[in-house]
Protein backbone atom coordinates (compact mmCIF):
# COMPACT_ATOMS: atom_id res chain seq x y z
CA UNK A 1 0.00 0.00 0.00
CA UNK A 2 1.27 3.66 -0.89
CA UNK A 3 1.08 6.31 1.50
CA UNK A 4 0.66 9.38 -0.17
CA UNK A 5 -0.46 11.49 2.57
CA UNK A 6 0.92 11.76 6.35
CA UNK A 7 -0.26 13.89 9.07
CA UNK A 8 2.62 14.73 11.92
CA UNK A 9 1.58 16.41 15.12
CA UNK A 10 2.43 15.84 18.89
CA UNK A 11 5.39 17.67 21.04
CA UNK A 12 3.67 18.87 23.58
CA UNK A 13 5.33 16.88 26.02
CA UNK A 14 8.41 17.60 24.56
CA UNK A 15 8.15 21.09 25.19
CA UNK A 16 6.73 20.51 28.61
CA UNK A 17 9.64 18.78 29.62
CA UNK A 18 11.93 21.22 28.41
CA UNK A 19 13.59 19.05 25.64
CA UNK A 20 15.95 21.21 23.38
CA UNK A 21 13.87 23.52 21.02
CA UNK A 22 16.72 22.44 18.22
CA UNK A 23 16.31 18.56 19.48
CA UNK A 24 12.59 18.93 18.75
CA UNK A 25 12.81 20.61 15.65
CA UNK A 26 15.69 18.01 13.99
CA UNK A 27 13.54 15.06 15.35
CA UNK A 28 10.40 16.12 13.63
CA UNK A 29 13.01 16.97 10.04
CA UNK A 30 14.25 13.29 10.71
CA UNK A 31 10.53 11.85 10.95
CA UNK A 32 8.74 14.20 8.41
CA UNK A 33 12.07 13.00 6.26
CA UNK A 34 10.91 9.40 5.69
CA UNK A 35 7.74 10.26 4.06
CA UNK A 36 8.97 12.56 2.13
CA UNK A 37 12.23 10.61 0.52
CA UNK A 38 9.34 8.45 -0.42
CA UNK A 39 7.72 10.95 -2.48
CA UNK A 40 4.52 10.91 0.16
CA UNK A 41 3.52 14.59 1.25
CA UNK A 42 3.49 15.52 4.41
CA UNK A 43 0.88 17.85 6.71
CA UNK A 44 2.81 19.07 9.98
CA UNK A 45 0.96 20.68 12.58
CA UNK A 46 1.22 23.58 15.02
CA UNK A 47 1.68 22.85 18.60
CA UNK A 48 -1.82 24.53 19.99
CA UNK A 49 -2.11 26.50 23.21
CA UNK A 50 -2.80 25.17 26.38
CA UNK A 51 -4.84 26.42 29.55
CA UNK A 52 -1.88 26.80 31.52
CA UNK A 53 -0.23 29.65 28.83
CA UNK A 54 -1.34 32.10 31.24
CA UNK A 55 0.69 30.96 34.54
CA UNK A 56 3.58 29.51 32.54
CA UNK A 57 5.30 32.08 30.62
CA UNK A 58 8.24 29.87 29.62
CA UNK A 59 6.02 27.13 28.15
CA UNK A 60 4.85 29.59 25.97
CA UNK A 61 7.88 30.96 25.20
CA UNK A 62 9.26 27.31 24.21
CA UNK A 63 6.11 26.40 22.39
CA UNK A 64 6.19 29.85 20.27
CA UNK A 65 9.60 28.89 18.91
CA UNK A 66 8.55 25.14 17.86
CA UNK A 67 5.81 26.75 16.00
CA UNK A 68 7.78 29.18 14.44
CA UNK A 69 10.30 27.03 13.61
CA UNK A 70 7.57 24.48 11.85
CA UNK A 71 5.96 27.12 10.30
CA UNK A 72 9.10 28.00 9.10
CA UNK A 73 10.45 25.33 7.38
CA UNK A 74 10.03 24.32 4.05
CA UNK A 75 10.71 21.45 1.78
CA UNK A 76 8.55 19.76 -1.42
CA UNK A 77 6.04 17.77 -0.64
CA UNK A 78 5.66 19.35 3.30
CA UNK A 79 2.79 21.36 4.02
CA UNK A 80 1.69 22.99 7.66
CA UNK A 81 -1.63 23.68 9.60
CA UNK A 82 -1.52 26.28 12.03
CA UNK A 83 -3.27 24.39 15.27
CA UNK A 84 -2.25 27.02 17.27
CA UNK A 85 -3.90 29.67 15.22
CA UNK A 86 -7.21 27.53 14.46
CA UNK A 87 -8.02 26.28 17.89
CA UNK A 88 -7.95 29.65 20.57
CA UNK A 89 -7.98 28.89 24.02
CA UNK A 90 -10.41 31.37 25.72
CA UNK A 91 -14.11 30.47 27.82
CA UNK A 92 -15.71 29.83 24.43
CA UNK A 93 -13.11 27.04 23.50
CA UNK A 94 -12.92 25.99 27.51
CA UNK A 95 -14.79 22.80 26.79
CA UNK A 96 -12.26 21.52 24.25
CA UNK A 97 -9.41 20.86 27.39
CA UNK A 98 -9.78 18.09 29.79
CA UNK A 99 -6.59 19.42 31.76
CA UNK A 100 -4.11 21.93 31.26
CA UNK A 101 -2.81 20.35 28.11
CA UNK A 102 -4.76 17.28 26.95
CA UNK A 103 -7.86 17.64 24.94
CA UNK A 104 -11.60 15.89 25.39
CA UNK A 105 -13.38 14.29 22.75
CA UNK A 106 -14.86 17.08 21.65
CA UNK A 107 -11.74 18.86 21.21
CA UNK A 108 -9.99 16.08 19.83
CA UNK A 109 -13.44 16.18 17.14
CA UNK A 110 -12.73 19.59 16.58
CA UNK A 111 -9.23 19.47 15.99
CA UNK A 112 -9.56 16.50 13.76
CA UNK A 113 -12.08 18.48 11.94
CA UNK A 114 -10.23 21.35 11.42
CA UNK A 115 -6.81 19.26 9.96
CA UNK A 116 -9.64 17.27 8.05
CA UNK A 117 -10.50 20.39 6.04
CA UNK A 118 -7.06 21.59 5.94
CA UNK A 119 -5.94 18.55 4.30
CA UNK A 120 -8.49 18.51 1.65
CA UNK A 121 -7.90 21.56 0.59
CA UNK A 122 -4.16 20.75 0.07
CA UNK A 123 -6.12 17.85 -1.85
CA UNK A 124 -8.04 19.58 -4.61
CA UNK A 125 -5.74 21.91 -4.89
CA UNK A 126 -3.37 19.44 -5.64
CA UNK A 127 -6.32 17.84 -7.91
CA UNK A 128 -6.36 21.33 -9.80
CA UNK A 129 -2.69 21.79 -10.42
CA UNK A 130 -1.95 24.13 -7.27
CA UNK A 131 0.37 23.91 -4.93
Amino acid sequence: MLVNRVWADGYSSDIAYAIDREEIFESFKKVWGIPLSHGSKVLAVTVPRATMDGTNLELVERRNAVNKDILGYSNDGFHVFDLYDALPCDAAHAKYWDDAIHFTPEGYNFIGDKIGIALMGLIIAEGSGRR
